[in-house]
């Protein structure tokens, strides 16, 4: 279906391919990753309009991630592939928020047909304030984040950075011109019953902003807001001033 994208998440990179070739053969545009860590943090903001998901992938926990799944995107039809036969499993993928469950190695066109129905059921107007993005890459000026790989560049220069200072570098770029509170910022990036205070978030600040900003001292990205917070502002990319 043309303008629809697919995020694909499945470890097996054989199945991973069958299935990508199939979508695009149907028309579809096709997100791929073999880690659930696309779908946490900040990468929650990400905006398929279908999920193929490995029935075996957990989450750093151990924890199935269909149930996170839905809590992250209530109406986003998702399609659980799984090796174990018996019934018992689907019905448990179903319970975790599957909308459909197929067996492994799956027949490709009976995927595409089942992903068609289930968005035939959907709305799939955005939220207001919503962001879509149909590559997978968001930009701000000269920074870019790749939201399926974890990389991070500014100039066209890959960057070096913590897993904290890239989800919250992340957050911000997702979340153009709008102002958020240390302790917003503190649970984008962190969970809630680990050990945290406000310092942590100007820290983190810090240490971006010497990693993307042309003059740290005067930054044009991330803008502090006295007593409030933080906000990054909207930069036009090179060449398109005016």
């Amino acid at each position: 279906m043309k303008g629809k994208t697919i995020l694909v998440i499945e470890k097996n990179s054989s199945y991973r391919e069958e299935i990508n070739y199939a979508l695009k053969g149907a028309g579809f545009d096709v997100w791929e990753t073999g880690s659930s860590e696309a779908l946490f943090g900040p990468l929650s903001h990400l905006s398929p309009d279908g999920i193929v998901l490995d029935g075996n992938m957990t989450d750093k926990t151990g924890n199935f991630i269909s149930s996170k799944i839905r809590k992250l995107m209530h109406d986003v039809p998702l399609i659980v592939m799984t090796e174990n036969p018996e019934e018992l499993e689907v019905v448990l993928h179903l319970e975790r928020g599957a909308d459909d469950c197929m067996l492994k190695p799956g027949r490709p066109r009976e995927l595409v047909s089942r992903m068609r129905t289930l968005l035939r059921r959907v709305t799939n107007d955005c939220a207001a304030g919503e962001i879509r993005i149909s590559s997978g890459l968001v930009t701000n000026g000269d920074i870019k984040v790749n939201l399926l790989n974890h990389k991070v560049y500014a100039e066209e220069k890959e960057l070096a950075m913590s897993s904290r200072e890239r989800a919250l570098l992340t957050f911000l770029v997702l979340n153009q011109n709008r102002l958020f509170s240390r302790k917003k910022l503190l649970d984008a990036v962190m969970e809630k019953k680990e050990g945290r205070s406000s310092r942590m978030v100007d820290a983190l600040i810090s240490r971006i902003r010497d990693k993307i900003e042309p003059n740290s001292r005067r930054p044009v990205y991330i803008k502090t807001v006295r007593k409030m917070g933080y906000m990054m502002e909207s930069i036009p990319a090179a060449g398109k001033e005016g």
